[in-house]
């Protein structure tokens, strides 16, 4: 994890980044999609470092996309609106109601970042009215779909969220360690704001833990990145270091920080505003002022009563119920711990059941994880490991990336009458559907590579599309799937790689490089599926020299996007860096091809502020002659 000086750094540079972006996002006088959906991913980005700002972008995108009849934009415009309403901690139940109708328009797009943000800000505002249950169903199993999409600034809402739901049922081990996984993806991301408010929530934890010095090191460490960055949610800390003074029964300091946070407090910030009422109350309460405590207590009640803070109406009601007591009022007294009984009773029963669910979705996902990274031992354990690629090709290279454990790219090398085949095929997605597909491919090649009298790299092609086609659509004739790879392959002659070589392109090049230039390969625009037209694969020969250096690569590697305009890398730019580094050793080439590649993802996302996250399957496999 990074230094205070080194997030410091890193923010700063972020938000001059984020003022260039916003000074630049103006949308034209006929805006497009893409136009309207930077602005709203700009509002995204800056929703805690300048939540107004946020609000007014978002209102820009929304205007724009009622006027232009974007649907998509429209929903997302929403979404942010109600994002900055939350943040403000505006009426809870009024934000339930439109995120309970978002959640419903997003339903439409269940793939996208603002599906998950919907379901997780609903979690948030079924946690601070006390539904844990309700709570614990809106995160129901986006877990895994959220790091499936590599959403690193969601997965941390997301672990918050969990957080202070473990934290609600007392909890407090498990709290902390969702805490700091969050914290860790926000120092990743350098979102200070967020990572300050982990702080805080990791000060609370350990307060209630009554690890004191451990809590007071996490509220002095928000304290001074707040103040570093101006942060106006700096009355969390303030709160958060009165809860822990009351714990060491320091009454001059507790009132102290009470005092700092009433007058941080934003107008709008009513759930901060109930806070400060209630822990003042105990600091009256300690000083023996009943009726002073008396005082704030009801203000605290009314706050949560009027937002529908309801996690908060039950304590208070039972703060209010001593200090009646106290204070003498023994007819209100009571009446306050009955409604303080009939909320416990309610919200225990919610824990409960958020308790068990979510243990068995936890548990659920981990067996998932297991399971897929299996399946990887078995994947890998069909492909030629190194030593058997390097006995036939000494000289060579392979860059291989998976995206999602289980790889969609393959590659295969194999041997037979002297002839060494080659092939690297990208099979139709990712992940473990793709997956699938490779297992078939190899499956496959080792059974035709067998049975073929005389190699020929178009009748390999030809003979696996077959199969491919057979096995895939066996009972359902009248839809045909279209589930196949695109895939080079080349074969060279074993005894002298001076000859030629023969080869077949499916949507996939072959490079060579010779004397400084790139012959590239006239590849064929079919892949090994369905089609309609199911023209045969031919092959074609190309002498090669002593020297050359051939590439075989999938599309991953030119698509990733990344850079400082969030572009892809193309297929233009990569094949320039083959020809920067191929008279390198292969082992010097890999390790370029991976720093390049770090290098070009570590680009904020323009609008998100986010590193870029690998979107596909990387392969590149090279030999030299």
């Amino acid at each position: 994890m990074k230094t205070r000086n080194e997030l410091i750094e890193a923010f700063t540079r972020k938000l001059e980044e984020q003022r260039a972006r916003i000074e630049n996002s103006a949308p034209g006088e006929h805006p497009g999609t893409a136009s309207i959906q930077s602005q709203i991913n700009i509002a995204w980005e800056i929703r805690y470092s300048n939540t107004n700002q946020a609000a007014d972008l978002a209102k820009i995108a929304f205007n724009l996309s009622v006027g232009l009849n974007y649907p998509k934009e429209i929903v997302y415009s929403r979404l942010m609106l109600a994002v900055c309403k939350f943040i403000n901690n505006e009426n809870n139940e009024l934000l339930l109601g439109e995120f309970l109708d978002l959640a419903a328009c997003f339903n439409e797009y269940p793939a996208e970042w603002g599906y998950f943000v919907c379901k997780i800000q609903l979690a948030n505002i079924y946690e601070l009215l006390g539904e844990y249950d309700n709570g614990k169903e809106a995160i129901n199993e986006l877990l895994f779909q959220i790091q499936a999409n590599c959403l690193r600034d969601i997965e941390s809402e997301l672990l918050l969220v969990s957080g202070n739901l473990f934290y609600r049922n007392n909890e407090i081990e498990k709290a902390i360690e969702q805490y700091n996984k969050a914290l860790a993806i926000k120092d990743e991301l350098n979102d200070l704001f967020r990572y300050a408010a982990i702080l805080d929530l990791l000060g609370r934890a350990n307060v209630l833990k009554k690890d004191l010095d451990k809590a007071y090191s996490f509220y002095a460490e928000a304290l001074a990145i707040r103040e570093a960055i101006l942060d106006p949610a700096i009355v969390n800390t303030y709160i958060g270091f009165a809860s822990y003074y009351k714990r060491k029964n320091e009454v001059e300091k507790i009132n102290e920080f009470y005092l700092k946070a009433f007058s941080s407090l934003r107008k709008k910030d009513k759930f901060n505003r109930m806070i400060c009422h209630y822990g003042r109350g105990h600091f009256y309460m300690e000083s023996k002022d009943f009726h002073a405590a008396v005082s704030d207590f009801e203000e605290a009640l009314s706050i949560a009563k009027s937002n529908n803070i309801r996690n908060k109406i039950g304590d208070i009601y039972k703060s209010l119920s001593v200090a009646y007591e106290k204070a003498g009022s023994l007819d209100k007294a009571l009446s306050c711990y009955k409604e303080y009984f009939s909320h416990k009773s309610k919200f225990d029963k919610e824990i409960y059941k958020f308790r068990d669910n979510f243990d068995n979705l936890f548990n659920r996902n981990k067996v998932l994880i297991q399971n897929i990274t299996e399946a990887k031992v078995i994947q890998e354990s069909l492909m030629p490991p190194r030593e058997f690629i390097k006995n036939l090709l000494p000289d060579h290279l392979l860059f291989f990336r998976p995206l999602h454990i289980i790889s969609g790219d393959y590659f295969w090398i194999s041997a037979k009458d002297e002839k060494i085949v080659v092939i690297l095929a990208d099979c139709t997605g990712h992940g473990v559907k793709a997956s699938l597909l490779t297992m078939l491919g190899i499956a496959y090649l080792d059974e035709i590579l067998s049975e073929m009298a005389e190699i020929d790299a178009g009748e390999v092609l030809n003979s696996l599309r077959r199969k491919i086609i057979n096995i895939l659509n066996r009972y359902r004739p009248d839809d045909p799937l279209r589930y196949g790879m695109d895939m080079a392959i080349c074969i060279l002659d074993k005894l002298n790689l001076k000859l030629k070589v023969q080869y077949v392109t499916a949507k996939r090049p072959i490079l060579v490089i010779r004397d400084g230039e790139i012959l590239e390969s006239n590849h064929t625009n079919m892949s090994v599926c369905y089609d309609e037209s199911m023209k045969e694969f031919k092959h074609t020969e190309l002498e090669l020299k002593h020297g050359d250096v051939v590439y075989l690569f999938s599309d991953g590697y030119p698509d990733q996007f990344g850079g400082e305009k969030g572009g892809k890398f193309m297929v233009g730019k990569f094949k320039s860096l083959l020809l920067e580094i191929h008279k390198m050793p292969f082992k010097e080439q890999e390790l370029l091809l991976e720093s390049k590649f770090s290098d070009w993802v570590s680009y904020p996302e323009p609008g998100t502020g986010l590193s870029h996250e690998q979107c596909d399957d990387i392969s590149v496999f090279g030999f030299r002659v």
